[in-house]
């Protein structure tokens, strides 16, 4: 999955403490497996995801893509975040 590949990659450049923010599909940090490497390294990391920000299925004209953002390592936000209404219209 190529957002595992970014953000590890950013990680190992430049330490797993950066402030990053990351669109990826549900899947990423969701639906994994106990024996999942992602799950694994996600729990076991220093990186931290402060928030999420919770995106509509339908947030793109004509697809359905269920995807969310995630901000590693930044403080004094709330934990979970949904799109605000007027930045659908």
């Amino acid at each position: 999955m190529y957002p595992e590949v970014f953000l590890r990659h950013a990680f190992k450049l430049f330490g797993d403490t950066i402030p990053i923010v990351l669109f990826v599909p549900m899947g990423f940090r969701l639906n994994q497996r106990r024996k999942s490497t992602r799950w694994r390294w996600l729990r076991e990391s220093r990186a931290k995801i402060a928030s999420i920000v919770s995106l509509p299925l339908d947030i793109f004209p004509d697809v359905e893509f269920h995807a969310e953002i995630l901000i590693f390592n930044v403080a004094g936000l709330e934990p979970h975040y949904f799109l605000p209404e007027e930045a659908l219209a």
